[in-house]
């Protein structure tokens, strides 16, 4: 376990480096809070918090995902061990989305932050999605294919989400 954890602390913390700092803001910013300032109601930077860290969260699962994938492939993990992280990544994401549930729909939420966090429930479902995908591929029912195509699914609304054009993460 203490390996995982060093690997996925390794892995976040290269991620860090390597994600343009000009990505976050603009996820962030899809909330109609914007930029979240102490002056602004407490909900308000609620709101504002929930889409950065949420999108990070969305963005850092996919590509967990992927190197996870990578990794079984080329042998670093056995199967007991990629099943196991699939099931962790897929209750993740499953108790995102419960969160995600309880905030949606609310008077004091603004249609644009509903539909914000309606398509960050979505990209969930097709993380939830691609996890399975994996999970198919690593018990040996398809060759793969259905994880990349759940992938490229997930890439295309989690890069709607963090508004980045142009970069085609699915390869």
């Amino acid at each position: 376990m203490k390996k995982i954890v060093s690997l996925v602390f390794v892995l976040f913390s290269l991620i860090a480096l390597l994600v343009p700092a000009s990505m976050m803001p603009r996820a962030a910013a899809q909330s109609s809070a914007g930029a979240a300032t102490a002056a602004q109601p407490l909900s308000e930077r609620a709101l504002y918090t929930v889409g950065t860290v949420g999108s990070t969260q969305l963005y850092y699962t996919y590509l967990v995902l992927g190197l996870l994938g990578d990794s079984y492939a080329k042998g670093v993990y056995d199967k007991a061990t990629t099943l196991s992280l699939v099931d962790e990544i897929k209750g993740l994401t499953g108790a995102a989305q419960q969160a995600l549930s309880k905030l949606r729909g609310q008077g004091d939420i603004t249609a644009e932050d509903d539909k914000l966090l309606a398509d960050m429930y979505d990209a969930l479902d097709a993380l939830g999605n691609q996890t399975e995908g994996l999970r198919s591929y690593v018990e040996a029912k398809d060759d793969g294919t259905s994880f990349q195509n759940y992938r490229l699914v997930a890439w295309k609304k989690i890069s709607a989400i963090l508004g980045i054009e142009g970069v085609d993460a699915a390869k």
